[in-house]
């Protein structure tokens, strides 16, 4: 049965250890200066500023190839001036919370648009796709770039292996489970 187009971004589901993801989040906020939509399972980064007196670091939508990354966002608070919008729309304030761990693994779609990954993918690094997002759903349209599997430090992801789901077979589209190569926690150099 072949693979189903479903994108749905980033999705935590366990950490390095094996050990199921707890669900800890830490609260971060996209500012109104920021043109960027943002949805649920967008992979972002640290800008290096703060509001709420400094207890709230301000985040934006990571871009491939060039970002080192805080995490996926895993929800957005509640906003009672625009209910019913499941996502960040551009130019707007907008606090989330995204799990703040190396650590975590991501659960991911691959593009597969010109070569999907094989089972020689693991252990390798990989780019993922820029955001276009669903506004409708309010996830994330990101998704693994099959085209850039490599063994370059200066790729963002790891894939550590394909998901075990019974829906799920290598070839296009098929899910797979990633950690940051390049995160912000292990950086040595400040923001």
């Amino acid at each position: 049965m072949a693979n189903l187009n479903q994108p749905a971004g980033f999705r935590p589901v366990q950490t390095r250890s094996g050990s199921p993801w707890t669900g800890k989040c830490m609260r971060v906020a996209f500012v109104a200066s920021d043109a960027t939509a943002a949805f649920v399972g967008s992979l972002v980064t640290y800008t290096g500023e703060s509001i709420d007196g400094g207890r709230t670091p301000v985040v934006t939508l990571a871009a491939p190839a060039s970002d080192r990354l805080a995490g996926a966002v895993v929800r957005f608070e509640y906003n009672p001036e625009a209910m019913g919008t499941l996502y960040r729309p551009a130019s707007t304030l907008r606090y989330a919370w995204i799990p703040a761990d190396r650590d975590v693994m991501y659960w991911v779609q691959e593009d597969g648009d010109t070569t999907p990954l094989t089972a020689g993918a693991v252990e390798a690094n990989i780019d993922f796709t820029a955001e276009s997002g669903d506004t409708a759903t309010g996830n994330s349209t990101m998704e693994l770039d099959s085209d850039t599997v490599g063994v370059a430090a200066t790729l963002p992801l790891r894939v550590v292996k394909a998901d075990f789901g019974e829906d799920n077979e290598l070839g296009q589209w098929a899910k797979w489970l990633v950690t940051l190569n390049l995160d912000a926690y292990s950086d040595k150099d400040g923001i």
